[in-house]
């Protein structure tokens, strides 16, 4: 089969054309210009949660708790239940194709359509955890494509107060088969493994119990060696919160709002710290909305009230949008 295009998965655009009756029109913003679209229906007929809402290779996918929707257009929507008689699951992507992890029983997907789902056979991975009874897996981080296979994040969660914290590894997707590579130092012990790509080199971190950071790093998917471990300096007298591979970086968040730090091998570390975008000046009882980040600016949606901010600016623009009828904004892509 031809291979799926680049652009699957990619940031969601209005289509270029639309169905007739389809009410749709134009907006100039601080930020730019937009178009939008009033597309009609209810939750009997569309799902109920757009993010993320995925690009296909024949037009877009989404999820929510009743199982997965494809629409070719944004608005003739067709739900399927989860496959596996999965009870809830999540997409995400990688350049080549589409991911679903299912859970309740526990299972991975991929497809290029969005329709078509196909198992990813996860061989012998346990239920539980020996040294955690009563543990169940999950995936703490979306797939990761490298070097021709695919990787993802495992952990065994225990819901306890007594032992919170996880045992992880990283699974291995080549041929569509999982194969376990514990990470050194098992019983690898850190909260939110997290899995990616820095500087053409795979990375996987997460936060020991202790509040440092682990971080191991790989060449070809299977063999990995730990780097030092990074303790509360840099970070805070408590420690970290998470450490996450992002954007082609290692990126530490600081215990509760304290500045986090980047860095592009593990070893270098360089302060980034903390700015709050500000928050639109909004009267009344709604309280502050929900703040997307679009890479030009931030956009925020209240009622009927769209306001944009521009990248390093400080003053917020307001615009009336109640002749278009739409009260809530997404991130996407």
């Amino acid at each position: 089969s031809s291979p799926p295009p680049a652009s699957l998965g990619a940031e969601i655009a209005l289509p270029l054309e639309l169905p007739d009756g389809i009410e749709r029109g134009g907006l100039e913003t601080s930020i730019g210009a937009a178009r939008w679209a009033r597309i009609d229906g209810d939750f009997t007929t569309m799902p109920e949660f757009w993010n993320p809402l995925l690009r296909t290779t024949d037009g877009f996918v989404a999820a929510d708790e009743r199982g997965t929707w494809t629409s070719p257009d944004l608005v003739d929507w067709t739900l399927q239940p989860f496959p596996g008689g999965s009870s809830w699951g999540r997409l995400s992507t990688t350049d080549d194709r589409l991911w679903l992890a299912t859970y309740e029983p526990i299972g991975l997907w991929w497809s290029t359509d969005g329709i078509s789902w196909e198992p990813v056979d996860l061989g012998d991975l346990p239920q539980t955890d020996p040294s955690q009874p009563g543990s169940s897996p999950t995936f703490s981080d979306d797939p990761v494509g490298y070097g021709g296979v695919w990787l993802v994040a495992v952990q065994h969660e225990v819901d306890s107060p007594a032992s919170d914290v996880p045992t992880n590894f990283v699974g291995v997707i080549d041929d569509d088969r999982l194969e376990r590579i514990d990470l050194p130092g098992d019983p690898v012990r850190v909260s939110g493994l997290s899995l990616g790509v820095v500087a053409g080199v795979l990375h996987a971190a997460g936060v020991a119990p202790d509040g440092t950071a682990r971080i191991w790093r790989s060449k070809d998917a299977r063999a990995w060696s730990e780097l030092e471990r990074v303790g509360d300096d840099p970070g805070d007298p408590d420690g970290l919160d998470w450490a996450v591979v992002e954007d082609d970086r290692l990126v530490l968040m600081g215990h509760m709002g304290s500045d986090n730090w980047s860095s592009a091998d593990g070893r270098e570390w360089t302060r980034m710290p903390v700015e709050e975008t500000p928050q639109p000046p909004i009267d009344g009882d709604d309280g502050p909305p929900y703040v997307a980040e679009l890479g030009v600016g931030s956009v925020a949606m209240q009622t009927d009230t769209l306001w944009t901010l521009p990248s390093g600016g400080s003053e917020w623009t307001r615009q009336d949008v109640s002749e278009i009828g739409f009260g809530t904004i997404e991130r996407s892509g």
